[in-house]
């Protein structure tokens, strides 16, 4: 979802008259932290499946999480941060009390957003990130239970945290895109 969310925040900058060459001034420090968490995220969906993923993919998913929190503590004074942190924390808390695994509701419109190998995945317990959501689900409402409506191109399953957390990129993308284009002057040698 977070993949959407930076494409529409970025076409309505742009349409709004924000920059794109802003983006490199996004005031984020220690970003090593989202990279790593990013990467690891990436690695458990490229390896969902194997043994080890199985078994070691919801520790690796909690560490994840500990990086993003770490990164979001390092970057604290971004107000769009507040946001974001929010969302990362509804995340972080159904993920741990279900094992490090978010919880996906399957039901009639959510179908549309997975395909049967996902599915499958699901239901035999070897994606390292996601599990079915069922009776015994905690915070089941904190879950990935929304999707986004029929007429979307792109199929999404989301949770309150993802919503939440998006809110708070599209704000941050949209403020330092329509912030005043900065313009470097070159600079002169200094005559000795």
């Amino acid at each position: 979802m977070l993949t959407l969310v930076v494409i529409v925040a970025v076409a309505i900058a742009l349409m709004r008259g924000g920059h794109i060459g802003n983006l490199s001034n996004l005031p984020l420090r220690k970003i090593g932290w989202f990279i790593s968490a990013f990467l690891l995220q990436i690695l458990l969906r490229l390896l969902s499946g194997r043994v080890v993923t199985v078994k070691y993919g919801p520790l690796i998913h909690i560490i994840s999480y500990v990086f993003i929190v770490i990164g979001l503590w390092y970057n604290w004074k971004v107000r769009e941060v507040k946001i974001i942190g929010i969302g990362v924390l509804l995340n972080f808390i159904v993920i741990v009390a279900n094992g490090g695994r978010m919880p996906v509701l399957i039901n009639t419109p959510n179908l549309k957003s997975i395909s049967l190998r996902e599915l499958a995945a699901l239901a035999n317990g070897s994606n390292p990130i996601h599990s079915l959501y069922n009776k015994s689900t905690r915070f089941g409402f904190l879950s990935d239970i929304f999707s986004l409506p029929a007429f979307f191109l792109y199929p999404v399953i989301f949770s309150i945290g993802d919503l939440i957390l998006s809110v708070g990129v599209f704000i941050l993308i949209q403020r330092v895109m329509l912030a005043p284009k900065i313009r470097y002057l070159p600079i002169r040698r200094l005559k000795r």
